[in-house]
């Protein structure tokens, strides 16, 4: 009897294996591996659009960032001057020169790679109620020039020793949407903008010819047409044609607009009072994906959330672009990099933008070549841990003057150091010229032990050099003259 208890509870618990054996087969193994799926808030599909819009405006934030990254600049510029002096830089009103009256220095850190060779005159016109007078004197002792940039900050004009020579002269600018009549003795200057910037620059030879080249500063004269009558005539003190035109922009009035977009913002508003050029209008319109027309500015509440991520991300993305463009954009030969299109940049929007943020103002090739270095000979970045020598066979060949000036890696400022010498060139007193008229440079920290003559110092640490040609020979402007290669001597 027992015996035939076990069997059959043998018999049961084998079928009862059989069909568990059978149900578990029927069932996937994911089925007891994988907890149950959760009810998902957004499908694959709704994610890929989300995702999409971001990038669609991370693509069309760069590219307008790039694009009005000069305009916003000038403007910026503008109510700085305007407003407020800053250090180095002296208060002016809109339609009236500001002149720097010393030499920039180490503690000038306003604008990046400043000249250490002339002095500075600063002019914002505002050409929209009529067009202005610029006189200057007769000017044969030393170079001088009055470039002229659009509120794009393309040269568009120069007055100056090359461009219009060394007798005095008037020159009436006239704005893009101006119509009348102009005295047969002006020479007229269209202005594309109605926002047009002077940057002027005054060669000084040493500081005992500081005093002249300020009295040359105070000969240059703007007047506004309808005040014109001589070239004496200083502006009338209680004219003042726009003062509204900073009104007008209200940059300082942020809104709702976040900080990461502020610069959209600024764009809209510099965008509805300048013309857009015809062949960027199709360009430009691309903008309104990003709430960005000239009609309406930067219209920041039509955004949605993914496109306002998009632009948070463009913006610092295009400031590393212009980082990269203005350190290596150009040709580049031993070791120095320089660009035949500066100051006419056409379509080359990240390229005026470089120099918009590091080298505001830089003239056309035929005025003045900007030639670039950030590497020595071994291939390492400037450091002033190592010894260096730039070797020129002859002085560079330029009409008017040439210089190389040291500046700081970190933010573009000429260097401090214990002679207070920024830059070294042919104005230059006591540069040893051999009899051969090679020129030999040391670029190290500490002073080399043959002494400070021909020694331009170096920071502690990194460092670029700019070379500067004014009035370059035609050799310089075709590219078949370069500067010869920096060597390293040793850490």
């Amino acid at each position: 009897m027992k015996h035939f208890f076990y069997t059959r509870l043998i018999r049961s618990i084998a079928l009862l294996a059989f069909c568990c054996a059978l149900f578990c087969q029927s069932i996937p193994v994911a089925a007891f591996s994988a907890p149950p799926p959760k009810k998902q808030l957004i499908n694959d599909n709704t994610l890929t659009i989300l995702r999409a819009k971001e990038e669609t405006a991370f693509h069309y934030g760069v590219s307008a960032y790039i694009w009005g990254y000069s305009l916003v600049d000038t403007e910026r510029l503008q109510r700085g001057r305007v407003l407020k002096a800053s250090p180095g830089v002296p208060q002016t009103a809109i339609n009236q020169f500001g002149h720097v009256r010393d030499l920039r220095d180490a503690e000038y850190k306003t604008i990046p790679t400043p000249n250490n060779d002339t002095l500075y005159s600063h002019a914002f016109l505002d050409l929209t109620a009529e067009p202005i007078v610029i006189g200057v004197p007769a000017i044969k002792d030393r170079y001088y020039v009055l470039p002229l940039l659009s509120a794009y900050q393309d040269v568009f004009a120069h007055i100056g020793t090359r461009e219009t020579g060394t007798n005095a002269g008037a020159y009436v600018i006239v704005g893009p949407d101006w119509k009348g009549e102009l005295p047969e003795k002006l020479t007229r200057i269209d202005s594309p903008t109605n926002l047009a910037v002077i940057w002027g620059r005054t060669v000084v030879y040493g500081k005992g010819d500081l005093k002249k080249a300020r009295n040359i500063q105070d000969s240059y004269s703007l007047i506004p047409l309808s005040k014109y009558d001589k070239l004496e005539r200083s502006p009338d003190p209680d004219w003042d044609s726009s003062k509204i035109r900073v009104a007008q922009t209200a940059f300082n009035s942020k809104g709702d607009v976040p900080d990461s977009l502020m610069f959209f913002d600024e764009l809209g508003k510099a965008m509805r009072m300048t013309p857009i050029r015809n062949e960027e209008r199709a360009f430009v319109d691309q903008f309104k994906n990003i709430g960005l027309t000239r009609e309406r500015g930067f219209d920041f509440k039509s955004l949605d959330a993914p496109t306002i991520m998009g632009l948070s991300r463009a913006a610092s993305a295009a400031e590393l672009m212009i980082d990269g463009a203005a350190a290596y954009r150009g040709i580049s030969v031993n070791g120095w990099f320089f660009n035949t299109s500066a100051g006419v940049f056409g379509n080359d929007f990240l390229f005026r933008a470089a120099v918009a943020k590091w080298y505001m103002g830089a003239n056309v090739p035929e005025e003045a070549m900007y030639y670039v270095a950030r590497t020595a000979s071994d291939g390492k970045p400037f450091n002033g841990v190592a010894k260096y020598s730039l070797h020129f066979p002859a002085p560079p060949p330029a009409k008017a003057f040439w210089s190389l000036s040291m500046y700081n890696a970190s933010d573009g400022s000429l260097v401090e150091n214990s002679m207070n010498r920024y830059s070294i060139g042919d104005r230059t007193e006591g540069l040893a010229v051999k009899t051969d008229k090679s020129i030999e440079i040391q670029i190290q920290h500490k002073e080399p032990t043959q002494g400070e003559t021909n020694w331009l110092p170096a920071p502690a640490g990194p460092f670029y050099l700019v070379l500067r040609l004014y009035m370059p020979e035609s050799d310089v402007v075709s590219g078949k003259w370069t500067p010869p290669e920096v060597k390293a001597i040793s850490k």
